[in-house]
């Protein structure tokens, strides 16, 4: 009798320990979900290449037949002539940009007498092959802005809402992403020595070469091109 009671109890305790451990093992487990979320970008391609040449436009030499007396000085003179600008702009951004081109030329002092003020300049700028020049009743002004819309028109297809101001010619477009630069430009400068190889038009003359040359107060030219490019949002 007492051993069924044993067999019994034993019994007893192993569903217990079966409970038990079912518990146990059920309080251990837990609910997983998994999941992977992956991406990856390279940076935007700027993929613009700006060459901009200009800084030896003028000199204070040009061999040995025209010498500045100050070597920190610059000159031009009859039969010299250099360039005032080398552009190329290529590439394809990925971006949008902003596109600015500031064109500056500035003639002082071109004014000889000849009966009264007489506005003389001789110097001939050329634009990828389109000459440029001040021509009869043309003022130095008029010359400036020719020149300078030109520029602008080169690089920027038209002066279309270009600012005009004692500072030159400004123009800003904007482009989307994908936009293709494909733009070039030179602009070259030179004083004929000989009138008779000058442009048809072109006021050229030896004796008011001569009479510029005598001024008191030298004329003097200068040009600046700005070009800048810019990401925006």
């Amino acid at each position: 009798m007492l051993k069924n009671k044993y067999l019994k109890l034993a019994a007893i305790l192993l569903i217990l320990c079966m409970v038990t451990t079912c518990g146990i093992s059920g309080t251990l487990a837990k609910y997983t979900t998994g999941g992977t979320a992956t991406d990856s970008a390279r940076v935007a391609k700027w993929g613009i290449v700006l060459n901009v040449a200009g800084n030896s436009a003028f000199s204070n030499a040009y061999g040995e037949t025209v010498v500045s007396s100050d070597l920190n000085k610059k000159v031009v003179a009859p039969g010299t002539n250099g360039t005032l600008a080398e552009v190329t702009i290529t590439g394809t951004p990925e971006v949008a940009i902003e596109y600015t081109v500031k064109a500056n030329l500035q003639l002082s002092g071109w004014t000889i007498f000849e009966g009264g003020n007489f506005t003389y300049c001789p110097l001939v700028f050329t634009i990828d092959g389109t000459e440029i020049f001040l021509e009869s009743g043309q003022t130095l002004a008029q010359l400036e802005s020719e020149l300078e819309s030109a520029v602008i028109a080169a690089l920027m297809d038209d002066t279309t809402g270009a600012a005009s101001s004692s500072g030159g010619l400004t123009k800003t477009q904007y482009f989307e992403p994908g936009t293709v630069l494909n733009k070039s430009l030179t602009v070259t400068w030179k004083w004929d020595f000989d009138p008779a190889t000058a442009p048809a038009g072109a006021l050229n003359n030896n004796i008011r070469d001569t009479k510029i040359g005598m001024l008191a107060e030298a004329p003097t030219v200068s040009f600046t091109l700005d070009i800048s490019i810019t990401q925006i949002d």
